[in-house]
Parts: C-alpha cells; sequence; structure tokens
C-alpha cells in the first residue's frame, strides 16, 4: 500500500511539472545603483504570454526571454533590427571564459613572481569563490565571503516555485549576456552564486544584492535591487502586441552581426532567420 502512495505522489508531482508555467501579469523593477545610492541602470521585466521581456533605460533594446525555448530575442530599436541568442551559446561562453581565466591564472603562478601569485589567488577566488555562508532565516538574508569577495543578499517569498524557477533562469542569463558582451569585466561567478544561493538554496526571490571586491586598489562595490509588482498596467499589457510585431517585422541579423561580431558583414545586414 505505501508503495502505491508513493507512486500516486510521484505521478501527480510530475503531472505538475509538466503543466506551463503561467508567466502572466506580473513584473520585476531592478536596479543597479553607485556608492551613492544613485540609479545607473533602472529596467523592468515583464512576465506575458509565457515569455519575459526585459526593458532597461541604459540601451535601447528589448530583449525578450522564452524559457521553453532557451532563447533570448533582442530587439535594437534604433537600428530596428532584432537577433537571437540561445541560453547554450552563453553557457558555453561562460565555460570558455573560465578557462581562459584558469590559463591566466596558470601563467601567473608560473613566473614564482609574488606579486603575481598574489593576483592568481584573487582571480581564482573570483572564479571558484568556495564562499563561507551566513544565514539568517528570520531575515530572508544571506552573506557570503572569501578573501577578495563579500556579498550580502536578501529575498522575499513573494513568488510561487515555478515562477521562481523561470525569474531565476532570467535573472542568470541576464548575467550571462552581459559576461558575454563585456568578458574583461568582473567576472560573472559571484553574482551567479549569490543569485544561486537566494533562488535555489533559500528558494528567495531576490530583493537585494550587495558586492564588495577587495582586488587591487580601492575596493569596488556595486548594489542591485529588485521589487517584484503583482499587477501589470493596462499600458503595459497594450505595449507588448507592439513589441510582437516589431519582433515580426524587422530584419534578422545573426547574433555575431548583431554585435558587430562578424567580420565582413554590416551590423545592419539582414540575414535568414533560422528559427522560422
Amino acid at each position: 500500500m505505501i508503495s502505491f502512495a508513493i507512486l500516486a505522489l510521484s505521478q501527480s508531482l510530475v503531472a505538475q511539472l509538466a503543466e506551463p508555467v503561467r508567466l502572466d501579469g506580473f513584473k520585476i523593477v531592478f536596479q543597479e545603483l553607485d556608492l551613492k545610492d544613485r540609479v545607473i541602470v533602472r529596467g523592468e521585466m515583464i512576465a506575458l504570454g509565457g515569455r519575459v521581456y526585459v526593458f532597461r533605460n541604459s540601451d535601447k533594446e528589448i530583449q525578450i526571454h522564452d524559457p521553453k525555448l532557451k532563447t533570448i530575442e533582442l530587439i535594437d530599436l534604433g537600428r530596428k533590427v532584432r537577433s537571437r541568442v540561445l541560453y547554450a551559446r552563453l553557457d558555453s561562453s561562460k565555460a570558455r571564459l573560465e578557462k581562459a581565466i584558469e590559463r591566466s591564472i596558470a601563467k601567473k603562478l608560473a613566473t614564482g613572481v609574488k606579486h603575481d601569485e598574489l593576483i592568481a589567488k584573487m582571480t581564482r577566488n573570483l572564479i571558484e569563490p568556495a564562499f563561507v555562508v551566513t544565514r539568517d532565516e528570520a531575515k530572508g538574508s544571506s552573506r557570503l565571503v572569501n578573501a577578495n569577495v563579500e556579498i550580502d543578499a536578501k529575498g522575499t517569498r513573494s513568488l510561487d516555485a515555478a515562477r521562481l524557477a523561470v525569474v531565476a533562469e532570467v535573472l542568470r542569463f541576464q548575467v550571462g549576456l552581459q559576461s558575454e558582451r563585456y568578458p574583461t569585466k568582473i567576472p560573472p561567478f559571484p553574482r551567479l552564486e549569490a543569485l544561486r544561493e537566494l533562488t535555489e538554496t533559500r528558494r528567495l526571490l531576490p530583493t537585494e544584492i550587495k558586492f564588495v571586491y577587495r582586488l587591487t586598489g580601492e575596493p569596488f562595490r556595486e548594489r542591485y535591487t529588485y521589487e517584484f509588482v503583482p499587477e501589470l498596467s493596462r499600458r503595459e499589457r497594450d505595449a507588448i502586441p507592439r513589441i510582437i510585431e516589431l519582433e515580426r517585422t524587422a530584419p534578422f541579423l545573426t547574433f555575431d552581426a548583431y554585435e558587430g561580431l562578424e567580420q565582413g558583414k554590416s551590423k545592419s545586414e539582414p540575414a535568414e532567420d533560422p528559427g522560422k
């Protein structure tokens, strides 16, 4: 009897997971702030129609995350062109970045110079953070610390597990896309670890994440905030069909051409959309 009960429970859970995740009708407002709490970047993640639309005030681009297809559709409002990048490409790019940094560490260690050894150790703490983690269950906060990075992260239980998983994935690949575009900046691994701590380990929607990087020179600080808004305005709902129409009609570029990385092609020269 017990085995039949377990089987029935397992089948019920599988059925729940197989159901499509409803993403309709909420948004997350996110900000990146400087040391004086001045807003550097403000944006919104709008969940509607099974996709997540990301807008940032720092550029003229709309990003459309499709959790089912594991893609990000990119629409450049200035050039009126679009592109697409696979989540798989961003994962591969992250792996290549980690290997490149590993090679850099090996070169530093091979010199036998004390300063190079210190740089190698600091760099190792960025790609393999190995944080000491302390948690405050009542406050929904976590503190992650190693010799070169300090992270204070807070979250809230504002979303059900299914929607939280999708939002966490979008946040993760937002970091991945930034890393793809700016590979020489501070590696993404501490940010990814902070998101993993909140969304996977704690099952919390991030509300604030603060970073202090103690590398060379003065400490470098970053702060990100996230606000959950449970309802969309009529104006926000009405804007999405216009974006979908632009997505349908804008010329398609390969991602490399869109980013200006493809040799011999203009950043506005159309290509065949492989998704059609």
